[in-house]
């Protein structure tokens, strides 16, 4: 589905037929806070499938500093991942996934960076690791490299308009969940449950689970570590 189709659905759903009340903005409100909740759910179920990457060759500028990595400058692909400049690029970044440092000539990297949650911890640390505060990622030792970071971005870049035909993501089928998802908030706009939506979403949710454990052959027969830095 589009983000215009969602939107179409979630004012099928709602089945508010005053548009003063239920107008234009409040639909896309609405309908991002249902995107927000649904790629939380596929990032808690596969995140591999909301995955994506940049890369910082340090030391990055002037003053040239080896040890910390700065959201908010360019990557080396020429993007801000955090705060305003990365707003409306569908890039700023929600969640990392793992941090390595990119070898060219090789698959495997160098080093797997492991995330701990404090800079002290960090410093004391035997292992290479990372602690990130804000729009700064500081790393355990000093790096002359690139530094690879797979991530989770919040989706910010869709209008959910009439009419809009911008791609969501590749799982079209549970798009549905988006506008239940939406309607659970309206409710609360509206002053009254919405029961069958209520009644809809726990089943659409198991629908999606297990299309995600059968996609892959012989995925029901494994439990995967999806935590494990051993898979960078």
């Amino acid at each position: 589905m589009t983000d215009g189709e969602v939107a179409d659905l979630f004012r099928l759903y709602a089945d508010e037929p005053d548009q003063t009340f239920l107008d234009a903005a409040t639909v896309t409100t609405f309908c991002t806070i249902g995107l927000e909740k649904y790629r939380g759910l596929v990032a808690e179920i596969n995140p591999m499938g909301l995955m994506t990457g940049q890369h910082f060759t340090l030391p990055m500028g002037a003053p040239a500093d080896n040890n910390q990595i700065n959201l908010m400058a360019a990557t080396d692909e020429g993007n801000a991942i955090y705060g305003a400049p990365a707003v409306g690029l569908g890039r700023h970044i929600k969640s990392i996934h793992s941090l390595y440092i990119k070898q060219a000539a090789s698959v495997t990297p160098s080093a797997i960076f492991q995330p701990v949650y404090s800079y002290g911890e960090m410093a004391h640390s035997s292992a290479p690791s990372y602690f990130w505060r804000g729009p700064n990622i500081f790393l355990s030792y000093n790096v002359n490299d690139t530094v690879a970071i797979e991530y989770i971005p919040i989706q910010d870049t869709l209008t959910f308009a009439v009419g809009a035909t911008a791609f969501i993501d590749n799982f079209g089928p549970f798009h549905d969940l988006i506008a239940l998802y939406a309607c659970r908030h309206y409710a609360v706009m509206d002053g009254a449950p919405n029961p069958m939506a209520e009644a809809l979403i726990p089943s659409r949710e198991r629908d999606l689970q297990r299309y995600f454990v059968s996609r892959v052959g012989l995925g029901p027969q494994y439990v995967a570590d999806l935590t494990s830095t051993e898979a960078y």
